[in-house]
Formats: C-alpha cells, structure tokens, sequence
C-alpha cells in the first residue's frame, strides 16, 4: 500500500495550490504532476516530456563530478572540480580546453588547445599543432610558437610547417613532405649550407643503410636510373639500372690525404701479378649474348692476386645475410698495378733504350 507522509499542508491560495512545508516521502509508487519546483529527491524518476536545467546535473556525494550547461548551445563535463569536455556551439569538441570557435566546425581540440583534428569532407582530415583554419581568414595561430599539419586529401599524404608566430595572427604553412595515392614520397628541405635529408641507422649491431630495389622488373637500361643527382642547370651524376656510374666530369676519386695514411712505402713490382692476368671477354647471364664485356673473372684473378677479390654474402631486404655470396674484384687497386707495372715496362724500355744507344755509339 502507497501512501504520502506529511508534517504539515498549508492551503496558501484556497485550493490552487498545496505545499509541503518538510517534502513528500513516498516509499513506493508513483507521484504524477504536470510540473515539479524546487528540490525533487527519488531512487528512480521517469519523465515523459522535457526536463529543464538551468546549469548543473551532479553525482550524488561527488559534487565536483558534473554535466553542466554553462551558456546558450553549449554542453560540459566536470570531474575532480575540472572540466574534462565541452561541446562548443558550432559543434567543436573541446577535452580539458575550450575550443577555438571561428576555426572549422566539429573539430576537436586538445592538449591545452594547441592541437585540434577536424574533416573538411569525407576524404579530407587535418591534424594541426598550434592552428586552425578558419575559411576565409586563412589559417591563424591558437598560441604563441611554431605551428604544424598533417593533411589528408583524397588519399594524399602531404605535412606542413609555419615558423614560430603569435596567438591569433595568420599562418602561412610551407609543404615539407607529401606521400600520394601511388606511393610516391617527396620531401622538401630548404636549409642553407646544410644537408637537406639525413637517414640514420642507430643501431650498433650490423647496421645497414639505403636499399633501392626493384621488385617487378629488372629495366636493365642506362635510360632507366636507380639514383640521379641533378641541379638547377642539369643532370651531374647518375646510376644507371644497367650497373653504369656517370657523371659530367668523368671523374671519380678516393680519399687521399697524408693526414690519413700511415706506414708510406714504395709498392714492390706488379710484373709478373699483371702479366699472369687473363682478360677475358664474357656477357652476363641475365644479358643478351651479343652484349659483349671486357675484364676478369674473380675465381680466377684471385689465384694471381688474392686482395683484389672481395666475397660478399647476399642479404635479404631486411639486411639479414644469406648463405649465397657473390665474388667481386676491386678494379681500381688493378688499375694501381697496372700503372706500377707500366712503371716497371717504362724502366725497362729506357734501359734497353740505353743499351741500344750504347751499341750504336761504339
């Protein structure tokens, strides 16, 4: 059985109205009005139309945990006594910060608002550091400092830098590196006297660098290039994907320098290592047969001149070696010997010229 529990009831008005002065306790069952005012208390309460609140629903004995509604068309939450979110009146999502609201509309900043993320379609997100962009205005700082973006366009990839500025004040943002649909990656550095790029392997256990491969063809051309380093007045040097190395001045050098070298001596004769040389003409294997090649072979320079023949182990794309090698000849110390054995023909050739002149004089 239902029933209300008063201490007093006071007719104020005849019977337009009926207060009770110390609440109602009902134990169970429903209490129906059309409208409640002031403090309304329950375990549990069904509403059919709107409830009206002027500022703040709060958790029972945690005061300071609370969903508020501090101004026209705007929505926050409070926990520990702080606000953790607010949702601005043009949509923007603010966590632990209130959001810029002259930006785009439905982006959601955070970290102090320094930093927001919105969609300007359903193929574009930008995520920005100390910016926002706001249509006509352009883009402008939220703080003091640098400001950067990441973009994404219809499956472009492209990241962008302003120089440090001031709160509020336009930002004008330089492209320094984009990936497109394809896969391309391009990079835009703009340092004077300075390297543009830097790749770093910091690991002190074997470490490898660059790899280019191609993985479906094997063009095999000097049209082709795996690497081509140009200026602003043309091509300076390129490797070819035939293996060729060329550059404008056909020069090609190593380091030389007294300061780095140690233990100087003559070198003894290479006359009879450059005469048992066999120079042989070949093609490769995964070439033409007419295409002709002039040089040795490692296996057998290496019985003449052991140095000059490098063995490496192939390597997988992670760097990882393999239990295949291939055998390499250093051409440019043959070439060294080669010069010190025409050294060698020179002293001969003068000597026999000596000789030669010696018998004619007598």
């Amino acid at each position: 059985m239902s029933e209300i529990r008063v201490n007093n009831v006071i007719a104020d008005n005849g019977l337009d109205a009926v207060n009770f002065s110390k609440g109602i306790n009902v134990s169970s069952g429903i209490i129906t009005a059309t409208t409640f005012s002031g403090a309304v208390s329950g375990t549990t309460g069904t509403f059919s139309g709107n409830v009206d609140i002027a500022d703040t629903i709060y958790h029972t004995g945690d005061s300071n945990t609370k969903i508020r509604f501090p101004a026209a068309d705007t929505i926050t939450a409070e926990t520990g006594g702080s606000e953790r979110l607010r949702i601005a009146s043009n949509g923007d999502i603010g966590l632990g910060t209130v959001p810029e609201t002259d930006g785009q509309a439905n982006s959601l900043y955070f970290a102090n608002g320094n930093a927001n993320i919105w969609g300007s379609s359903n193929v574009n997100l930008y995520t920005v550091v100390n910016s926002r962009y706001t249509g006509g205005a352009g883009w402008k700082y939220n703080n003091n400092g640098p400001a950067s973006y990441v973009g994404q366009q219809s499956g472009l990839w492209s990241f962008h830098n302003s120089p440090s500025g001031t709160a509020d004040a336009g930002a004008t943002f330089t492209e320094r590196m984009r990936i497109s649909l394809d896969g391309k990656l391009e990079s835009f550095g703009n340092r004077a006297s300075a390297n543009a790029q830097l790749f770093q392997n910091v690991s002190s256990t074997n470490p490898e660098g660059l790899y280019i491969q191609f993985t479906q063809a094997a063009p095999n051309t000097s049209s082709r290039h795996f690497l081509k380093c140009s200026d602003n007045a043309g091509d300076k040097a390129v490797i070819d994907t035939n293996g060729n190395s060329r550059n404008l001045n056909n020069s090609y050098g190593g380091f030389s320098d007294i300061s780095l070298k140690e233990n100087i001596v003559d070198a003894g004769s290479q006359w009879d290592d450059i005469k048992n040389v066999k120079v042989r003409v070949f093609n490769f294997k995964t070439e033409s047969a007419s295409d002709k090649r002039i040089g040795v072979v490692a296996q057998e320079i290496e019985t003449v001149c052991p140095k000059v023949v490098d063995e490496v182990f192939d390597k997988n794309s992670d760097g990882e070696l393999l239990e295949t090698s291939i055998k390499s000849v250093k051409y440019s110390v043959l070439y060294m010997k080669a010069i010190k054995a025409l050294q060698e023909a020179q002293t001969r050739i003068e000597t026999l010229e000596a000789d030669v002149a010696a018998l004619k004089g007598s």
